[in-house]
C-alpha cells in the first residue's frame, strides 16, 4: 500500500518525506524520457551552483527541495550531485547519510554509497561519528548486514572516527569480504544483423535444408 512506501524524516530542521518508487530500476534506462530531461536541468543548475560557490542560492534550493521533493528518485539525484560537489552541496545534505530510510532502502543505496565515498572526508568529526553509528546500528538481518558492509566499504578508512566502525571494517578486510558499491540494477543492450535466414528460422523453417537451399 501507499502507506508502506512513504516515510517521514527530518531534513534541515523540518519534516519531509521519502516515497519508494523503484527508481533503482527505471532510472538506469538510457531512454530519452522528456520528464527526466527536465529533472536533469534542475540538477544541472544545482551542480553549476556548486561549481560557482553560490551558497545562498544552494540553501534556498535545499529549503524548497525539502518541501517539494518526495520521491526516492529526487533524493537519489540530490545525493549524486552532492558527491560531485562535496564541499558546496555534499556537506549541506550530510543528514541524509545518517537517516534510516536511506540506509535501509534500495532506491537510494547506490547514490548514498557514491556520496559517502566522495563527501565523508569533508564532514566534521561529529558528523562522521553520527553516520558511522547509524550504519553500525542497522538491524542484524542478513540483508542489512550485507548493506552495513557495503556502506562501511564506501567510507575512506583514514577518516573513520568510531572504534566499532574501524574494527568491523578491519574484520571485513581480513576475510576479503568488502562488497562493491555497484548499481542495484543494470541494463545492457546489443545489436546484431537480422537476416532473411534468421526470420525464416523464427517461423520454424530451416533455410539451410537442401530443399530450401534450392529455392533460395
Amino acid at each position: 500500500t501507499r502507506e508502506n512506501l512513504e516515510f517521514s524524516f527530518e531534513f534541515r530542521g523540518s519534516q519531509t518525506r521519502y516515497t519508494e518508487d523503484a527508481s533503482a530500476i527505471w532510472d538506469v534506462s538510457s531512454y530519452p524520457d522528456q520528464e527526466l530531461k527536465i529533472v536533469d536541468t534542475l540538477f544541472d543548475w544545482l551542480r553549476n551552483a556548486g561549481v560557482n560557490n553560490m551558497g545562498e542560492d544552494i540553501d534556498m534550493f535545499m529549503d524548497v527541495f525539502r518541501v517539494e521533493a518526495k520521491l526516492a528518485f529526487f533524493w537519489s539525484r540530490l545525493l549524486v550531485v552532492g558527491s560531485e560537489q562535496p564541499q558546496n552541496v555534499g556537506v549541506r545534505i550530510w543528514e541524509l547519510a545518517k537517516t534510516g530510510i536511506f540506509l535501509e532502502r534500495l532506491d537510494s543505496l547506490h547514490a548514498l554509497g557514491q556520496y559517502l565515498q566522495m563527501v565523508f572526508q569533508f564532514l566534521s568529526a561529529e558528523q562522521r561519528e553520527e553516520i558511522e553509528r547509524a550504519i553500525m546500528e542497522l538491524p542484524e538481518t542478513a540483508e542489512l548486514e550485507h548493506r552495513k558492509a557495503r556502506l562501511l566499504a564506501c567510507l575512506p578508512k583514514e577518516f573513520l572516527v568510531t572504534v566499532k566502525a574501524k574494527e568491523h571494517l578491519s574484520e571485513l578486510e581480513a576475510v576479503s569480504d568488502l562488497p562493491r558499491n555497484t548499481p542495484i540494477y543494470e541494463m545492457h543492450s546489443s545489436w546484431e544483423k537480422f537476416t532473411n535466414s534468421d526470420y525464416l528460422r523464427e517461423q520454424g523453417t530451416d533455410p539451410d535444408s537442401p530443399a530450401n537451399s534450392e529455392i533460395r
